[in-house]
């Protein structure tokens, strides 16, 4: 039957029933002091109100049952007070969540289902028991709760707060344990959820503790768990379309005498299982759990419907009431039983070991309910949970209840409710790095709901801090869902108040971004759910993309001209090719953008836009969007328009500061237009230009009018800016135009090179290039190559604006490098290059092991560290890692860091993985990442680079660090691998020491002229040979001469060696040489 159009449908009602809305159920009272009474739940802010209770009663026992059909809207209604102030209507009906039998010995204790009025898309879950009255109104970030002021008194004063407002202090831990049945896992093809409810019998016990701290008695201890599971219903079944019903015998287990019953505190989860089989029958239930006032939670992993694990369930808090104990603890435990895994990524606190690699879709702690919002110390992004589940939940959770174990057991019902059809979006855009940018989806609803949308990353990549990610890792959190299908990153408030948005940093790097856009359609009876996927891509290659102008206050006439300059960088080209961009003015401080000021315009980073003349205010922000794409900035502080008070003119020039070269014609645009109406012609005239240098324009022009202002004459100027005025008038009236030309002289030339020596030999893998300051360059470039015509180039770098720079990478080591420079100016361009080469240093490899292996990775020990003694006194070129091995049962909670004896330590893998072996090699340069597992033996980048240690002394303990969870296992290998320079070696001489030769040209094309020191005795040879030291040449050098010339044009591109020989073979000198195309 369908439900939903029973509960929130019409009902015939009588007429002094309908007369009942209007007696005031809701007054605002006064703080209450009540000495001796306990406060349970202490928001930061909330609305004390005192409720006729007696009105309240009879106005519930007039709500017909869900199962009532009736197909026209319902007229009955009740209203709830809201925090804020004001009174919000709901439709509602009785939606019992206990069994017929339990219902009706415990008459007093009412559940109630609502749809909002004002708010279509608010649900709320009502309950009455001898407690008091309790609501939880389900409205995304406008959630809030209404519970009694005091704990027990139940004197009709009660208190209105956001679930925002209250968060609680009381320690918790959860765990969990595999023991039920497969989990399908968040990567399936499930799309959406909500057109079945599945209903399953829950059997919830309770210990003497938890019954007593809610007044001792059966009743109050099954009253409080009516109103728990009332509230988790109201997030099931919005998002997963189950509801737990509470079994009929269900009140034999709410024990009341702590020393009477089953549980002895902590993980009773055996005794919960056979407690719950004992009193209330394997076969009368389908999912089993127990309250407690401990300080933890654990539960088995997809559980549900599995004979002899469906009741390892436990939620304990103290005091367990209120949201954090519902839904932070109570909805999240049992999400591990409908088989839900945690959702976050942090490893701090009690994220710590608790991590799922598979299903670690949120940064830090999280926020859904299969997170660890307030519980993960320095990675905490949240206080408290939202009461929703994360997407990659609903699809894991989903399928365990849909097609999983979970579907075994439940009551099925049709809700005659659809899906949302949902489309994110186009995939496969590029973005910058570093820019805000905003996503917007779209959906429908058959039935006409009221949707919500919610807008979530779907990456996972290492574990680690939110405000350190790497790889692929979760950047954005997630947020409630809204009315908007946009979602914009970070927060809009964040962007305007230009502050950092916890748990919301944009990437920095290149990488891949994956976002869900879920759609709820929040129906009141089995929720329709669905979602589609939309995938980005951000390079660096280009951004930030940033709004250069109004970064400070700035005033604005209205119907004026203005400039907006924005950063380009690089956002025109390829990847990102966003050729062009809209520019939206805010009214309301930078949070909306209704104004579209200029669209489709070049992205060329400035714009002249005219400022609509009806415009007055102290609150506006400008807002540069690219067009077709996502990405955007906003100016950082408010602009002031205020209206022109006479008529008059405005001018204004587009690219007011223009770049040029000596000799160059220098055009401006300038653009006219009246103010107020104002009528006439304008003349222009110039002033503050250098002698010799003439402006030219059309005047008188009319208004409104564009024209072209073109300055010549700027031959023999020296470097340097030359500002002036355009002055236009008409009549009294008048504005003036600051213009500036920034002139250069000529192209940068002669750039002189200063290290590496041309043709030094030995340099570093890792050398520093530097050059001499050139007075006509704002800008250098360099290129490395590997030959002299620099056809084969490994290394281009543009845009240095100092005179050196370091090589991010290693050079090839026993090589010729060449390399060049050449400086650039933005007005004439860049100059010629000016060319130079270097030898590299030799480079060796070593590996190092250990004997003290294999080492047991004990359950209690929190870590072990394994250390490798180098005793080479070598500077460090390169660092690798080989052959580590071992196990440890299973991976997940198994870190792997690395120090140096200089350190510092380094996160090598820290990625939760299933499996049970490790076996890999770490490498920088390895193609690709860290895979999970990383058990096939492959050479892989380590999660942060071992080049760090590159430049530091070898010698010393090199340290590998294993953090551990209380699982056993072994680190049975690993070898360290460093490489350093070659010692230099010489040749062995038994008489005078080795004279250097000289040779010129060199490098050289086709002659090469060599001297030495001395003149030479007869028989002496001239030997070349090349770099493999193969020999080429053997040439006679003349007795008693000092010098001699050598044709080496037949000899190929390259380098080599020349050597002096004596007639006895001793090596009289040495040198090298390079032959050039």
């Amino acid at each position: 039957m369908n439900k939903l159009l029973l509960c929130l449908a019409s009902f015939c009602l009588m007429t002094a029933l309908s007369a009942q809305n209007t007696i005031p159920l809701w007054q605002d009272a006064a703080t209450p002091f009540r000495p001796g009474a306990e406060r349970a739940i202490v928001p930061k802010v909330y609305r004390v109100l005192q409720l006729d209770t007696a009105a309240m009663l009879l106005r519930l026992a007039g709500a017909p049952d869900e199962s009532v059909a009736n197909s026209s809207v319902s007229s009955y209604t009740l209203e709830l007070p809201r925090p804020d102030g004001r009174m919000e209507a709901f439709r509602f009906c009785e939606s019992p969540i206990m069994a017929p039998g339990l219902a009706q010995r415990f008459p007093q204790i009412k559940t109630y289902l609502g749809k909002g009025v004002d708010n279509p898309t608010a649900l709320v879950r009502l309950d009455y028991t001898h407690h008091g009255f309790h609501a939880m109104v389900l409205a995304g970030e406008d959630t809030y709760f209404i519970d009694p002021y005091y704990h027990l008194l139940n004197d009709g004063v009660y208190q209105a707060y956001f679930k925002k407002d209250f968060q609680s202090d009381a320690a918790f831990k959860c765990e969990f344990e595999s023991a039920g049945q497969e989990v399908l896992g968040a990567g399936g093809g499930l799309t959406g959820i909500g057109e079945e409810l599945r209903t399953y019998r829950l059997a919830v016990a309770t210990t003497g503790e938890y019954t007593q701290y809610h007044g001792g008695t059966v009743e109050a201890g099954l009253a409080a768990v009516v109103t728990a599971m009332n509230r988790v219903n109201g997030v099931y079944e919005r998002d997963l379309s189950v509801r737990m019903i509470l079994v009929d015998s269900n009140d034999l287990i709410i024990f009341t005498d702590p020393s009477e019953d089953p549980y002895s505190g902590g993980n009773q989860l055996g005794v919960n299982q056979n407690t719950i089989d004992t009193y209330i029958g394997n076969n009368q239930y389908d999912i089993g759990h127990y309250f407690d006032r401990g300080g933890g939670g654990v539960a088995g992993l997809g559980v549900v419907c599995s004979s002899g694990n469906k009741a390892r369930g436990y939620t304990g808090l103290t005091p367990p009431v209120g949201d954090p104990f519902y839904i932070d603890y109570v909805a999240h435990e049992m999400g591990h039983q409908f088989g839900g895994n945690h959702t976050f990524n942090g490893t701090q606190g009690s994220c710590g070991g608790n991590r799922n690699g598979s299903t670690a879709f949120e940064p830090g702690s999280g926020v859904t309910i299969m997170a660890y919002a307030g519980i993960c110390s320095g990675d905490d992004v949240a206080s408290n949970s939202v009461d929703h589940f994360h997407n990659g939940s609903l699809q894991e959770m989903g399928a365990f209840i849909g097609s999983g174990g979970g579907n075994s057991c439940p009551v099925i019902e049709t809700t005659g409710n659809t899906m949302p059809a949902v489309d994110a979006g186009p995939s496969g855009q590029v973005i910058p790095v570093s820019t805000p940018f905003e996503l917007t989806g779209f959906a429908t609803d058959i039935e006409g709901d009221s949707l919500t949308y919610c807008w979530e990353q779907l990456n996972l990549g290492p574990a680690g801090s939110p405000n350190n990610p790497v790889s692929n890792a979760p950047l954005f959190r997630s947020f409630s869902p809204t009315a908007s299908p946009t979602r914009v990153f970070p927060r809009i408030s964040s962007i305007v108040n230009n502050t950092t948005s916890l748990g919301e940093r944009l990437p920095a790097y290149a990488r891949g971004l994956t976002f869900r856009l879920t759609a709820r359609d929040n129906h009141g009876f089995g929720g329709g759910v669905e979602w589609d996927t939309r995938t980005l891509t951000v390079t660096d290659q280009a951004g930030p993309f940033r709004v250069l102008s109004q970064n400070q206050p700035t005033a604005w006439l209205a119907g004026s001209y203005q400039l907006i300059d924005w950063e380009v960088a690089h956002t025109d080209l390829a990847p990102v090719n966003a050729n062009m961009v809209d520019i939206y003015l805010s009214m309301d401080g930078g949070f909306t953008y209704p104004i579209l000021l200029e669209d489709s315009l070049d992205n060329n980073g400035q714009a002249l836009i005219l400022v609509p003349d009806t415009l007055q205010g102290e609150q506006f922000r400008v807002k540069v969007k690219a067009v077709g794409n996502v990405f955007f900035d906003i100016n950082n502080s408010n602009i002031t328009i205020t209206p022109a008070t006479a008529p008059g003119l405005t001018a204004a020039v587009l690219q007011p500061n223009q770049l040029a070269c000596t000799g160059e014609l220098v055009q401006y645009d300038l653009f006219l237009a009246p103010l107020l109406g104002f009528e006439g012609e304008a003349t222009l005239s110039a002033t503050g230009l250098p002698d010799g240098v003439t402006a030219s324009f059309e005047s008188p022009l009319p208004l409104p009018s564009q024209s072209a202002v073109t300055i010549s004459g700027l031959s023999g100027l020296a470097t340097g800016d030359y500002p002036f005025q355009l002055i236009v008038s008409s009549g009294v009236v008048s504005d003036t135009v600051a213009l500036n030309i920034e002139l250069y002289a000529q192209a940068p030339q002669d750039i002189l090179l200063l290290a590496p020596a041309e043709g030094e030999p030995n340099v570093s893998i890792y050398p520093d290039l530097s050059w001499q300051t050139n007075p006509d360059a704002t800008s250098y470039e360099v290129e490395v190559a590997l030959d002299a015509g620099f056809s084969d180039i490994i290394y281009t770098r543009a845009g240095i604006t100092n005179t050196a720079i370091t090589l991010p990478a290693a050079l090839p080591d026993s090589s010729l490098i060449y390399w060049r420079a050449r400086g650039n100016n933005p007005g004439c361009g860049p100059g010629e290059f000016t060319a130079s080469f270097f030898e590299t240093e030799a480079i060796r490899c070593q590996v190092y092991t250990t004997e003290n292996l294999p080492a047991s990775l004990e359950g209690s020990i929190p870590f072990v560290i394994s250390r490798i003694a180098v005793e080479d006194d070598v500077i460090v070129r390169d660092v690798n890692i080989r052959n580590i091995q071992g196990s440890h049962f299973p991976l997940t909670g198994l870190n792997f860091r690395f120090g140096s004896p200089e350190g510092p330590i380094i996160d090598l893998a820290t990625e939760d993985c299933n499996g049970f072996d490790f076996n890999f090699n770490l490498d920088d340069s390895a193609a690709l990442p860290l895979p999970c597992p990383f058990s096939n033996g492959g050479t892989f980048r380590p999660q942060e680079k071992l080049d760090i240690y590159n430049g530091q002394n070898a010698s010393g303990e090199w340290r590998l660090i294993l953090f551990k969870s209380e699982q056993n296992g072994s680190l049975d290998n690993w070898e360290l691998e460093l490489c350093f320079p070659a010692p230099l070696t010489s040749t062995k001489e038994t008489g005078a020491a080795v004279q250097q030769l000289s040779v010129f040209p060199n490098p050289t094309q086709g002659q090469l002229a060599v001297e030495w020191p001395a003149t030479i005795e007869k028989g002496a040879v001239l030997l070349i040979s090349n770099a493999a030291g193969n020999l080429l040449e053997r040439l006679d050098a003349e007795a008693g001469s000092d010098k001699r010339p050598i044709d080496i044009s037949r000899l190929p591109a390259g380098l080599y060696f020349l050597q002096l020989m004596s007639r006895e073979g001793q090596l009289i000198g040495n040198c090298k040489f390079v032959k050039i195309r």
